[in-house]
This record gives C-alpha cells, sequence and structure tokens, in this order.
C-alpha cells in the first residue's frame, strides 16, 4: 500500500511538471529539411518551423487558449503530428496532424480528461506511437494507425513510460 502512495505522490507531482515545463520541443528534420519546434508567447505554446539554412521561420499554429508542442515529423517531411493540451495544468491533452505547411488540421484522438502526447511515426508512416493516461494514472505507451484508429496499449504497469521511439 505505501508503494502504491508513494508512487501515486510522484506521479502526481512529477507528470504535470513534465507536461508544462517549457522546452524547445525540436522534432529533427524531414525529408524537407525544417525543423519543427514549439514556442511559447503570451502564454500560448505554438508549432513553428525553421529553414536551418536561412534561419527563416513560419508559425504553423495559432490556437488560443492552447498549448501545441511535441511536434514530430513523418519521414517523408510532408506531415507534422503533435499534442494539443488546454492551458491548465491538468488539461486534456490530444493527438493532431497537420501537413507540413500548417494545412490540414485534423484530430486523431478526442479524450476528454485524458492526456496524450508524445507523438513519434513510424518509420513508414502507417502509425503514430505516443503516451497516453487513458486507462491509469500512469502514462503507458501505445500506438494507432496514423488516422487515429486501431489505438492500442502497449505497456501496463505502476511506472511512467514516455518517449516513444521507432527502431528505423
Amino acid at each position: 500500500m505505501r508503494t502504491k502512495t508513494a508512487a501515486l505522490i510522484i506521479a502526481a507531482t512529477v507528470v504535470p511538471s513534465l507536461l508544462l515545463t517549457p522546452r524547445a520541443g525540436a522534432g529533427f528534420p524531414g525529408a524537407n529539411g525544417m525543423i519543427a519546434f514549439s514556442r511559447t508567447v503570451k502564454k500560448n505554446t505554438d508549432i513553428w518551423v525553421v529553414d536551418p539554412r536561412s534561419g527563416d521561420k513560419v508559425r504553423l499554429t495559432r490556437t488560443k487558449r492552447a498549448r501545441e508542442g511535441m511536434p514530430e515529423w513523418n519521414a517523408e517531411g510532408t506531415q507534422i503530428a503533435y499534442s494539443r493540451c488546454g492551458r491548465g495544468q491538468f488539461s486534456n491533452c490530444d493527438l493532431w496532424v497537420m501537413g507540413a505547411d500548417g494545412s490540414d488540421k485534423t484530430q486523431l484522438t478526442s479524450t476528454p480528461e485524458v492526456q496524450e502526447t508524445w507523438p513519434a511515426w513510424s518509420p513508414d508512416g502507417t502509425m503514430i506511437a505516443y503516451t497516453s493516461n487513458a486507462a491509469d494514472v500512469f502514462q503507458d505507451i501505445w500506438v494507432m494507425d496514423a488516422d487515429g484508429s486501431n489505438q492500442t496499449r502497449l505497456t501496463v504497469n505502476e511506472a511512467f513510460d514516455a518517449f516513444p521511439e521507432w527502431s528505423p
């Protein structure tokens, strides 16, 4: 019982700080050579891209009262998966995908009071790995098809599982 209580206390204090801590949130360049990153200005966090050769930056999202971050390029450099969260500490976070130019924003998950974060495209672009606390208070690793269907939980334990990455 003490172990479960201690784990819940740790999760309640560590997880929110990881989710809310400002970070660069840069994704590796896709095939187009651009770098995606998140930037916080006046309490809004949005997705941007920068050309590493010229330094030219373009803002791709402008959602009010939301924090958008954790951008991840697909292998072709044509799409970016990302997490959109509310402003509050324990806000809902859903996964979205958009075109490399910020067009065609599509919500992949719609789970009130659940935090789905850290998307990672499979090398062939057919799946996205991510973290979710949908099944319990701890983050677990899940996968889904690139269109948001077939969501499947992969890890089940009383630990914080995060930062999924695919092998090339």
